[in-house]
């Protein structure tokens, strides 16, 4: 479905998305995932406007259980975050989700899609298997 939730409605999936021992896990609750975070991705601040093609996986019951959020990043398409409840999930949802998105875009005339991935991410292999190719490197020092 498009990402037309409110940010309320999507932060219990996009924090079990990344419990302890994930390496994108960070200590914090989820007032703070939506001021500081959540609120400003979907609101268009953050990162830039919300693309029509991001998407949000809903279970049986309506509640979010996943998502991809597209946002406009100074002219390039970028998605911003891909979560996923791993409580609510089966294999191949991300899969699904992840197609989902890339042909929302190439029908809306979006000629790529980057994104940004830490090396420990499991997820990693789901991009590389869909065809994303790395294209920068950084590194950082956490303090």
């Amino acid at each position: 479905m498009p990402c037309e939730r409110a940010p309320e409605e999507i932060v219990g999936s996009w924090m079990a998305a990344y419990p302890p021992g994930h390496p994108d896990h960070q200590v914090r609750d989820a007032a703070d995932v939506l001021r500081d975070e959540l609120v400003p991705l979907l609101g268009g601040t953050l990162i830039g406007p919300v693309l029509p093609c991001s998407r949000l996986l809903a279970g049986e019951d309506g509640t979010v259980v996943g998502g991809v959020v597209v946002n406009d990043w100074e002219g390039r398409a970028w998605i911003a975050n891909v979560f996923r409840d791993p409580a609510h999930g089966r294999p191949g949802l991300g899969t699904g989700l992840m197609l989902s998105v890339m042909s929302a875009a190439a029908a809306d005339g979006l000629g790529s899609l980057g994104l940004a991935v830490s090396d420990a991410n499991p997820a990693r292999r789901l991009y590389t298997r869909l065809g994303f190719v790395t294209d920068e490197s950084s590194m950082h020092f956490a303090l």
